[in-house]
Parts: C-alpha cells; sequence; structure tokens
C-alpha cells in the first residue's frame, strides 16, 4: 500500500522548483529555509549592466546587518554565484538604506 499522500499536480511544480534551487544552491537554500539561521532576505534585481544581481542577507553572530552580491546572466546563474559567495563566507556589513 502507498502511504505516500496526494500531492496535487501545482503542489508538484511547486516542490519541483523547490529542489531545483536547493540542488544549484545548496547553501544558499540551507540559510534560507532553516527556521534557525539568521536569514533577513533575499533579492534580486536587473543590474545597469544587463546581469541579474542577488543579494542575500543576515544577522550576523553580534545581530549586526550583513550582506554579500553576487550576479549572473540569468536566475539559476546569479543563484549558483551567489552559492558560490557562500560558501566562501564574503559576507560584509550592511549599510542602512
Amino acid at each position: 500500500m502507498n502511504k505516500r499522500p496526494h500531492i496535487p499536480a501545482s503542489m508538484t511544480h511547486y516542490l519541483n522548483v523547490c529542489d531545483s534551487i536547493a540542488v544549484i544552491s545548496p547553501e544558499l537554500y540551507k540559510i534560507a529555509v532553516d527556521p534557525g539561521s539568521a536569514f533577513r532576505g533575499l533579492t534580486v534585481f536587473h543590474g545597469d549592466n544587463g546581469l541579474l544581481v542577488a543579494g542575500l542577507r543576515i544577522w550576523n553572530l553580534d545581530g549586526a546587518p550583513e550582506v554579500m552580491w553576487s550576479s549572473g546572466t540569468d536566475l539559476p546563474n546569479a543563484l549558483i554565484n551567489l552559492n558560490s559567495a557562500c560558501l566562501k563566507g564574503k559576507w560584509r556589513p550592511d549599510k542602512p538604506r
């Protein structure tokens, strides 16, 4: 007997997108979905040079805001590059806007 719950088609697509993000950017995904993480937000926008810019914000251990930025030719590329920055720990103080 199959004990797996029925998943509507619309949710299957959503879960496939989540799985894809987890595969291409596992560190970024872990930070974003872990309720115990210091995640503050993810920002994506078009940069002046035609690239997509992705920024990740967290609270550091002292409670101060930190940010890291990366870019890519498309959304998956920007997220992959942001994941690489996460692995390298390229955090810097976030400036008030």
